[in-house]
């Protein structure tokens, strides 16, 4: 809205994402209403950060997330697979309750962690907390405290 001659522009907050919309311009003056033509524009979906560990996209990584606790990792679907740069292959769902999440893992079965416990996880398969030490190209390292043992599981 405005008066006056010359360019103009409008921006708006109140859109929503991936919707496709129709604008046109006018003008009002004593002599009655003229309309522009009509332009139509798609709203860019939301780069939304991902449940997973509050990550979000790794630019120029195509299918590449990053969290600020647990690291990067790869969604190549949304089915709850991801593959973890320094873990493997992971199932990952949300603990809504405790606002931490469960893995699957194998050779650990379910592990639990949030942001402020990693790289510690509890492991319901042990019952007990393990420790996630490390990685190389084909195994991951964790230390079992209730065995007190070493686990080497293959990526």
């Amino acid at each position: 809205v405005g008066n006056g001659s010359g360019a103009f522009e409008a921006s708006t907050d109140s859109l929503k994402a991936g919707t496709i919309y129709y604008v046109a311009a006018y003008a009002m003056n004593s002599e009655g209403i003229n309309y522009g033509s009509s332009k139509k524009f798609k709203t860019d979906l939301l780069e939304e950060p991902l449940f997973i560990a509050n990550a979000k996209k790794v630019e120029g990584a195509e299918g590449w997330w990053e969290s600020s606790w647990l690291g990067a990792f790869y969604e190549a679907e949304q089915n709850g697979w991801v593959l973890h740069a320094d873990m493997g292959w992971l199932f990952l769902v949300p603990d809504t309750l405790k606002e931490g999440m469960w893995f699957w893992k194998e050779g650990l079965a379910w592990i639990w962690t949030d942001s402020a416990t990693y790289p510690y996880f509890f492991s319901q398969n042990f019952n007990g907390w393990v420790f996630f030490f490390g990685s190389d190209e084909n195994h991951t390292l964790f230390y079992d405290y209730q065995h007190q043992n070493w686990l080497q599981i293959k990526k």
